[in-house]
């Protein structure tokens, strides 16, 4: 089929762009138009399937200005290059469908599939991005920014997807995930040869991603990131290595979601070092099932995620977890861990990062068939000295038998026997303690740091690292701590 790029004038009907823009380039073989009124439509530009549909795309992201629309028709494309939108506002990327639509870029010379940079207010629904180097979508410095209906997928190591097999190999199944590397996989073949994120959206403000899908991505399937209000609903994650991953998020909601046949289902938590600390989330309605893939990732915290977790929470605070399902996870539904478990004793050098969750409700959820086989520790790894890699085992531990009173031995046998087994929920145990000593932190200037009504520092990557872990707002003048805020409460789930 030939390639072809149609400049129209239409959008109105069914809401996809309206008018105003700045003049830009005209299309090709289009007449100099006069700048349009700021309530008029804009342009659609439509890419048609073809050895020529890389060029068209190109031709029409250079032209792209407020209110236009770049359109995939119904097919399978071969781009030789990735997507880029930036510095623009109010555009519409959109295909006929995410199985209809598939934007391979297994030959692309760029990383990332579909990228936007620094714009104000971008839609893109309705296709597949296949095979991308890198990430899939990236959202990067987005201001209302919108993932309907779309999916990443890689084809990992069951062959590729192609032309001619994609209405086949699209849906992935999750029925029997392999536990370990080179295990029989019926579904999908993982690879660490795959992207690291497929949804991506990271430094941004104000995201929903809905009705969306992510397949094998080697680090998370749909992430947000260092981003103040997000919400993700209505969509699922597949063999990645941890399906859904929130990270230095302020202010997000994850409802209605499916985390299955990954490593690790959730993840809400904060990162060291980086642009901004995050607080508040609410995860309601999702179902984390059967997460028990072997974890494939390269590098990264995600590459100690064990695998058979639903949720794990790590130095993030005031989380909201109820109405949830997590079933048939074979380290544990839930962990609920510390800095100081990844990084050993004093937890992270970044000590303007609170390395505790607190403030974490868990509550009105079902765990089911919890803690049946931890996986073994990886003995190059603990060898080499890294903590993380006996996570499982430290895990396990909690089952050693206590023989200090010989009325427990026999309830203490029966744990031993139980040494390689997790729970429903899993706690470090390992809490903040009052540090009198530790002043107040400063900026660069020596004045204290802004704060909250709470009097938590907010802290952002400008500030420096203070010598210590100031806590002393979790604490009232007695050196009790306040509850409930910096407290954690657990109740009224349903166990079995």
């Amino acid at each position: 089929m030939a390639a072809s790029l149609v400049v129209t004038g239409c959008g109105g009907s069914d809401g996809d762009s309206g008018g105003g823009a700045s003049p830009g380039s005209p299309a090709p073989n289009q007449p100099e138009e006069e700048e349009p009124d700021r309530f008029t439509e804009g342009r659609t530009f439509l890419i048609e399937p073809g050895e020529g549909a890389t060029e068209d795309m190109v031709n029409a992201m250079i032209q792209l200005r407020p209110r236009d629309t770049l359109e995939f028709a119904c097919g399978y494309f071969n781009l030789d290059q990735g997507l880029l939108i930036q510095a623009t506002e109010d555009v519409l990327i959109k295909g006929c469908g995410k199985d209809e639509t598939v934007l391979s870029f297994r030959d692309s010379a760029n990383v990332t599939g579909l990228e936007a940079l620094n714009v104000r207010g971008i839609t893109v629904r309705d296709l597949t991005i296949l095979d991308s180097p890198g990430d899939a979508f990236k959202l990067k410095g987005v201001k209302w920014g919108t993932l309907s209906n779309v999916r990443a997928i890689w084809s990992g190591g069951g062959g590729p997807i192609t032309e001619d097999n994609y209405p086949q190999r699209l849906n992935v199944a999750c029925t029997a995930p392999p536990f370990n590397e080179g295990d029989p996989a019926p579904d999908y073949v993982p690879s660490s040869d795959s992207g690291r994120y497929g949804i991506y959206p990271v430094e941004s403000e104000n995201i929903l991603v809905e009705e969306s899908e992510s397949v094998g991505a080697s680090d998370a399937g749909i992430y947000v990131g260092q981003t103040n209000t997000a919400i993700i609903r209505d969509s699922r994650a597949v063999y990645n290595v941890m399906g859904f991953e929130i990270e230095n998020v302020q202010g997000g909601e994850y409802d209605s979601n499916l985390a299955e046949c990954n490593t690790g289902g959730f993840l809400i938590y904060d990162l060291e070092n980086i642009t901004q600390y995050g607080d508040t989330s609410v995860m309601l309605n999702n179902t984390a099932r059967n997460n028990n893939t072997y974890n494939f990732a390269h590098s990264g915290l995600v590459s100690v995620v064990p695998r058979g977790v639903g949720f794990i929470t790590l130095g993030y605070d005031n989380i909201e977890v109820v109405d949830n399902v997590f079933e048939d996870h074979s380290t544990a539904a839930v962990l609920y861990i510390s800095y100081e478990l990844i990084d050993g004793p004093g937890g992270t050098a970044d000590k303007k990062l609170d390395p505790y969750t607190e403030g974490l409700h868990i509550h009105d959820n079902v765990m089911r068939n919890s803690g049946y086989d931890l996986p073994p520790p990886d003995l190059e790894k603990t060898l080499n000295g890294e903590i993380e890699s006996v996570l499982p085992t430290l895990i396990g531990l909690k089952n050693l038998p206590t023989i200090n009173d010989p009325a427990q031995l026999l309830s203490s046998l029966q744990n031993l026997a139980n040494l390689g087994k997790g729970a429903h929920i899993i706690w470090d145990g390992l809490r903040d303690d009052l540090d009198e000593d530790c002043p107040y932190p400063v900026d660069a200037q020596g004045n204290p740091v802004p704060q909250d009504e709470h009097g938590k520092p907010l802290h952002t990557n400008q500030h420096p690292n203070p010598s210590c872990h100031y806590n002393a707002y979790k604490f009232d003048d007695q050196g009790n701590r306040k509850l409930p805020r910096w407290g954690s409460c657990i109740h009224d789930n349903e166990l079995s």
